[in-house]
């Protein structure tokens, strides 16, 4: 007994149609032959639903249909313009039909009978499209003849190349499958894998997957993991960028090849797009509809893996209430061995959605990625050195391969080896392709013009990623290291105990001796108000990390009460700001490269400093969302006003400026310990007490407020010459051993700056003017 294929079934309605469109009576072979050239172009779902084919069939007609897309491919013409010729050499009829159903002609169904006759000489119980095109070309009438020897085919030619198409036999593609079949698989098409999914293995073939470098022992682990009988589900678990995906890919590669276990050759690894599966899913039952879909083609194909990247959406993929989400279909296919399925996600994401379904998760053998190390790193980027070549048209020095591993380490703590480093390769090799095309230039020469990438090119990129300055990150930042005091002292006045202190540490850090677990530096200021403590830290953040504004700073007296230690991580699940960043958390996340500075340490309740003591001896700390941020790289600085009141009841006048500063600080020093545990005391690198300012410090302060001034002034064209006699006037005015260099910036503003806007104002002092200060009878004038 004969049975009709889907594809045979899809042509005949089309025929059908075609006949009461065209308003004849019989279906005649035309209009079947247009139903065959027309059928690949309706196998859309919604399409097959309206002529009663169930879509999960169209892998099958895919295949029968392939032939007939073969042929014409071979004398190079559109189905297409085919079919519209054969309407147009028909004609219209005048039959009105009454009824739904339209009938064949005599001559039509003998053409069905001889189409059966020819699968029965092929061995097969099946009509299918093949055949029926065959039994066509065999007795194709005047209109067909015509029609293809209009687009210069001779009907003899067509037909011979028509038979010496091989047969497709549905029996391989799941419609009346012969048991034995050697090679059942052949020709058979997987409709929701094709759509949803892409086949890696395919990808390996063509070239189009890059190399797996390192990685063995992970790969060795899937692979035994895939062989097991029970539990052959392996789901790798890794930070972003580790290389999950790549390892899979690196699977596909070596089935591509051949060089797999036994057991696994052949095998296809589809990887599937979640995101697809859910789209476009408007109406229940949708979604379901296309995993099953996906279940059952890997269930009647042994041979496929299915590789679900992000698996934890498993978990939560078009859950709703009443309906089941892709975890739940998948789990008895799971269990009972019928499909093979790798997964890959985040330790965070594994925990929080596969180890909450236990049912799930124990369906899954897990398999740890950790980022490998910056030498594995550096192998990896050598192993893709020469794609990336090709494909940027650059050469690349091994310079620049290790420089984007230790650039990267250091100044992306976020991210991960090795997709950091790669995406710093990409980018330099992409800026020199870029770079080097003037839009003036002949196009045509671009192809032989070949830059190269080096580590200066690398360091470039980085610091525009991090604002970092570039000079950090290159040989310069050394002989600034070098200098670095006398580039803070023409700042920082009156205090180069302090800064060569600051310096020590900051030499011992730069030059890889200090201890990596924790921050760059640890340092607690003591000292008066207005010595210029907030003023050193300001200048480090400018020197080092070339601007003022990596600075975070936070003032500890805000943080008096116990629960304000959330406003420095964030807040706990189920409390307001919750979703907001911590205050210290959130900065250092952003801007890991920075000076913390903590004003006021006193203030801050003892819990805070339980906080820090993680954060001073190992370098990082951990928000309220269980991230854990990377401390390694601030240089936290504490101010306090502890001991102030020494240098005040030691004050004695202008004398020695060295007098009593040793003691002072001893003694200020004794007093931390009432404020501070010795625990916290001993993770900090310097303790460093800022003496009071004598008054030669005072007029070199003030020279450098009044060059500020005069620099704001030459903005207008306007120049500013003050006379020594006044800042010495202003320093006396101002002096004040209490309060540091506080009162002698209020006395410029007062006795300077204000006159000078007030007259600038009204028009005494313009554009090209020259302002003169000089002092009379106590008191300064202005003159130009």
């Amino acid at each position: 007994m004969f049975t009709y294929s889907p594809g045979v079934m899809l042509t005949w309605q089309i025929g059908a149609s075609e006949t009461a469109h065209a308003r004849y009576q019989y279906i005649e072979r035309e209009q079947i032959f247009i139903g065959l050239l027309k059928a690949k172009d309706l196998l859309k779902p919604e399409i097959l639903d309206m002529f009663e084919i169930d879509y999960s069939d169209v892998g099958y007609l895919e295949a029968e249909f392939e032939p007939i897309e073969e042929l014409l491919a071979k004398f190079k013409v559109e189905r297409a313009e085919v079919r519209r010729s054969l309407r147009d050499n028909v004609g219209k009829g005048n039959y009105q039909h009454k009824e739904k159903v339209v009938h064949r002609s005599k001559e039509c169904k003998t053409i069905f009978e001889q189409a059966k006759e020819l699968a029965k000489k092929g061995g097969s119980s099946i009509l299918n499209a093949n055949y029926l095109l065959k039994a066509i070309l065999e007795n194709p009438g005047s209109h067909i003849k015509k029609v293809l020897e209009n687009f210069g085919i001779q009907i003899e030619e067509f037909k011979q190349v028509a038979w010496e198409l091989k047969d497709i036999e549905l029996e391989a593609v799941g419609v009346g499958a012969k048991k034995g079949k050697k090679d059942e698989n052949k020709y058979q098409k997987t409709y929701f894998l094709d759509k949803f999914g892409t086949d890696l293995t395919r990808l390996a073939r063509e070239g189009k997957i890059e190399p797996l470098i390192g990685r063995k022992g992970e790969l060795l682990q899937i692979i035994r993991t895939l062989c097991r009988k029970t539990k052959n589900n392996p789901v790798l678990i890794g930070e972003p960028g580790v290389g999950k995906t790549a390892i899979v890919k690196g699977l596909a590669l070596r089935i591509a090849s051949g060089n797999i276990n036994p057991s696994l050759q052949g095998r296809r690894i589809i990887e599937i797009n979640m995101g697809s599966l859910v789209a476009g899913t408007k109406y229940r039952g949708q979604f379901e509809e296309r995993v099953t879909g996906i279940i059952k083609e890997a269930k009647a194909h042994k041979e496929i893996v299915l590789f679900i990247d992000e698996i934890h959406t498993l978990g939560g993929a078009e859950k709703a209430e009443g309906s089941l989400d892709a975890g739940d279909i998948m789990k008895p296919a799971l269990s009972e061995g019928e499909i093979s399925c790798i997964g890959a996600t985040t330790l965070s994401e594994y925990r929080k959605y596969i180890e909450k379904d236990p049912a799930l998760e124990r369906r899954f053998q897990p398999i740890i990625v950790r980022e490998p190390g910056k030498q594995e790193a550096f192998e990896m980027l050598k192993g893709l050195k020469e794609r990336y070549e090709k494909h940027h048209k650059v050469t690349i020095e091994d310079s620049a391969l290790k420089e984007a591993v230790e650039l990267s380490s250091r100044y992306l703590p976020d991210r991960y080896l090795p997709d950091k480093a790669i995406d710093l390769l990409d980018e330099a090799c992409s800026r020199i392709k870029v770079n080097s095309v003037s839009f003036y230039e002949d196009l045509n020469n671009l192809e032989s013009r070949i830059g190269t990438v080096t580590a200066e090119i690398i360091a470039r990129i980085l610091s525009d990623w991090t604002g970092i300055p570039l000079r950090q990150l290159t040989h310069e930042e050394q002989e600034k290291i070098a200098n670095l005091g006398n580039l803070i002292k023409k700042r920082v006045i009156g205090q180069d105990e302090a800064v060569d202190k600051v310096v020590q540490v900051i030499k011992m850090e730069r030059a890889g001796l200090k201890d990596p677990r924790r921050p760059a530096g640890v340092l607690l200021f003591l000292g008066t108000t207005g010595v210029g403590k907030t003023e050193l830290a300001r200048s480090l953040a400018e020197t080092l990390f070339g601007s003022e504004k990596n600075i975070i700073k936070l003032d500890m007296s805000e943080y008096m009460e116990a629960h304000s230690v959330s406003r420095l991580i964030g807040s706990p699940p189920g409390y307001v700001g919750y979703e907001e960043e911590g205050q210290l958390t959130g900065k250092l996340r952003t801007n890991p490269y920075s000076i913390v500075l903590l004003d006021e340490i006193e203030k801050a309740h003892p819990k805070i400093f339980d906080l820090f003591l993680q954060v001073f001896d190992e370098g990082r700390l951990t928000d309220s969302k269980g991230r854990t941020v990377n401390a390694k790289n601030a240089i936290f600085i504490m101010t306090s006003n502890i001991g102030s009141d020494i240098a005040e009841r030691k004050f004695v006048g202008f004398g020695n400026k060295e007098e009593g500063g040793g003691n002072q600080a001893k003694e200020a020093v004794s007093q931390l310990k009432n404020y501070f545990r010795p625990e916290f005391l001993n993770r900090v690198d310097e303790i460093i007490y800022f003496r009071e300012l004598q008054m030669e410090d005072l007029s070199k302060i003030a020279k450098n407020m009044l060059n500020i001034l005069n620099n704001r002034l030459q903005n207008q064209n306007i120049s500013l010459n003050i006379e020594q006699q006044v800042i010495n006037f202003i320093c006396k005015q101002s002096y004040d051993p209490k309060n540091g260099a506080r009162p002698l910036a209020r006395t410029i503003e007062r006795l300077i700056t204000k006159p000078i806007s007030e007259r600038i104002i009204k028009g005494d002092f313009a554009s090209g003017d020259k302002i003169g200060l000089g002092l009379r009878d106590g008191k300064i004038y202005f003159y130009k």
